[in-house]
């Protein structure tokens, strides 16, 4: 579309990219440096490299961009320009989603099935950014469980510059009776630092410092069923488009906890995503959880200290 004028709104801008819903073309992806001239209508959250959060009127004029207020205007290099989000009455684009469902069923000398659902939920302003996940799967064989796990988790983090951000809060739920957890929460604070942002690939890493309770389904005769800990908590997401129908997430979560709440876990998820349709994708993702010290249960069965599974599904995206 070079030297072509395109008329719409302006819907974000991540990643040095631009969502624009043309009235005729639909909704259209530009990299932020092809792109000449913005007159843009209503007020947006502007983060910039050097001015922080700004709420105004956007116009872009070659290579500078132009931040109207109703105290003063100011005037920025496109290059200080981190990320464009909409006011009011488009913050419904703030959001993105995916829900993704499997189910498989095996008949013969065992009966098995397993279900297993996920969901990635989102909000990003011009500098936050919200998250919340889902990972949880059901087996059953020959009319009795053999697995049952569920992981919920929450972040939010505040960006103080292109790169660093403040993670204000992260929080876990984990369930696994099969590893002999009832339930456990973690709740912590930190920061974190993007690696990598460019048109496909956004890294990230971060360390929380928080605290940690575990109610265990049993326990050998004479030991606490409740666990507290401090935890120290490191995290990597690594997101990449690999080609324009298929993409690549790998998240990694460690954690050092005391002993008898296990010394030290983690949590992989790998995710293979290819798109079938414009909002429908085919999900695949190795999944391998470890706990370095599990506790034992009341018949002194101490659970395996790896967890390794395959999960196939059915993403709707949005």
């Amino acid at each position: 579309m070079s030297g072509e004028w395109v008329k719409g709104d302006v819907i974000s801008m991540y990643q040095d990219s631009v969502k624009f819903d043309s009235d005729k073309l639909g909704l259209l992806t530009i990299d932020w440096s092809d792109i000449v001239t913005i007159h843009a209508s209503g007020e947006f959250g502007i983060f910039t490299e050097s001015g922080g959060k700004i709420i105004g009127q956007l116009d872009r004029i070659g290579d500078k961009v132009v931040i109207a207020t109703a105290q003063q205007q100011q005037i920025f290099d496109a290059y200080d320009i981190v990320s464009i989000a909409p006011r009011e009455e488009r913050a419904f684009s703030q959001w993105s989603a995916k829900v993704s469902l499997g189910y498989s069923v095996r008949q013969g000398n065992n009966d098995e099935s397993e279900f297993n659902a996920s969901a990635d939920v989102q909000r990003r302003t011009a500098n936050t950014r919200a998250t919340i996940d889902y990972l949880g799967y059901i087996s059953v064989k020959d009319d009795s469980q053999t697995a049952n796990n569920h992981r919920l988790k929450g972040v939010y983090d505040r960006f103080v510059s292109r790169k660093f951000f403040w993670r204000t809060f992260q929080g876990e739920l984990f369930i696994d009776k099969f590893q002999n957890i009832e339930r456990r929460t973690t709740a912590g604070s930190g920061f974190g630092y993007r690696l990598i942002e460019d048109d496909s690939t956004e890294w990230d890493v971060s360390t929380t410092l928080g605290y940690q309770v575990t109610r265990f389904e049993s326990v050998e005769v004479g030991q606490d069923g409740d666990e507290r800990t401090p935890a120290l908590t490191a995290s990597s997401v690594y997101d990449t488009e690999l080609t324009h129908w298929l993409d690549w997430k790998t998240s990694m979560q460690m954690m050092i906890v005391n002993e008898a709440s296990g010394r030290y876990t983690h949590h992989l998820v790998s995710t293979i995503s290819a798109e079938i349709t414009k909002y429908i994708d085919l999900d695949v993702s190795v999944v391998w959880d470890r706990t370095d010290n599990p506790r034992a249960d009341e018949d002194g069965v101490i659970p395996e200290k790896d967890d390794y599974r395959m999960v196939v599904g059915i993403g709707i995206d949005y």
